[in-house]
């Protein structure tokens, strides 16, 4: 039986964000399955090896020598901090992945296809170094307009926001992307923004959520005694990491279609090619490489 197709007409920003919920909510097995895969072990190396390290002597860093070198005093942290940026740098790499996998499972729910998470992780795969190109191109681009006063920076990473799902979904390069999401955001610059707002508010309130009972507990185990631990922190941060990625790509997929609704009329595409199935004038077939979602040319009415 195939799922239910998303309605497809002009959302208001509250509307995407509800959309993006419910498409997270629809597909949240198959979406929880492919961020277990690829962030769990990311996650459980992380809390292996910060079991290794062991916990922190608080007093060495209450207790500060005036006339003690700097290093010193915070070389108690380097072998935490040098295990959370070697295995930050995985989990970046894996939540690029998952956000390209993801991008795959929703994409077909809006065209009332279901697919199986290993086939959305293989799809994920074939488009993880483009996607990796575009993230560090969207990031670079953004973070130099940060510099700048801070406008231009939020600018950029709206205009391209919806480059992941144009570069998964129409089968581009990282730099078309950037175009194609800059074209299909430009005149829809504030709602976009808004929907963004929203939909990463949600996430830092649950990342709060999740901050405040390990920060409770890592506090708590330092009363016992004159070390502390960073191993609650790590737990929660792995547990957001993989709840929170595949919800960020359904923000970024229904932002994308909403803009293609309005723009090109993709509603209507679909709704010819359905016609067309009951009345037999045309043969479902698997997508091909060049249109694997059955969106049609970049661009076109």
């Amino acid at each position: 039986m195939e799922p239910t197709r998303p309605e497809l007409r002009p959302l208001g920003v509250g509307e995407m964000v509800d959309a993006a919920i419910r498409l997270y909510r629809t597909n949240f097995l198959t979406l929880i399955k492919i961020s277990a895969v690829i962030l769990g072990p990311i996650g459980l190396i992380q809390i292996v090896a910060t079991i290794a390290v062991g916990p922190v002597d608080v007093l060495s860093l209450v207790v500060v020598d005036p006339e003690a070198n700097p290093m010193e005093v915070f070389e108690p942290l380097i072998p935490i901090y040098t295990v959370l940026a070697v295995t930050g740098l995985f989990s970046f790499l894996g939540s690029v992945l998952v956000e390209g996998a993801s991008l795959t499972v929703l994409a077909h729910h809006y065209r009332g296809e279901d697919v199986d998470w290993t086939t959305s992780l293989r799809v994920g795969w074939g488009r993880f170094l483009p996607l990796i190109a575009a993230t560090i191109l969207v990031s670079l681009g953004s973070g130099i307009g940060l510099i700048f006063c801070l406008v231009p920076g939020i600018f950029l990473f709206t205009m391209w926001s919806v480059t992941p799902a144009a570069l998964v979904t129409e089968r581009v390069g990282p730099v078309a992307a950037m175009g194609r999401s800059y074209q299909l955001v430009r005149g829809r610059f504030w709602p976009v923004l808004g929907a963004i707002v929203l939909a990463y508010l949600l996430y830092m309130i649950a990342n709060q959520i999740i901050g405040v009972v390990t920060g409770v507990s890592t506090i708590l185990g330092s009363m016992n005694g004159e070390q502390i631990s960073f191993l609650p922190s790590v737990i929660g941060s792995s547990l957001v990491s993989i709840i929170a990625a595949p919800f960020l790509a359904a923000m970024i997929t229904v932002i994308y279609f909403d803009l293609r609704v309005r723009k090109e009329g993709y509603d209507l595409e679909l709704m010819a090619r359905d016609l067309r199935n009951i009345e037999g004038d045309a043969v479902e077939t698997s997508p091909d490489d060049e249109d694997p979602f059955g969106l049609g040319t970049p661009g076109s009415r």
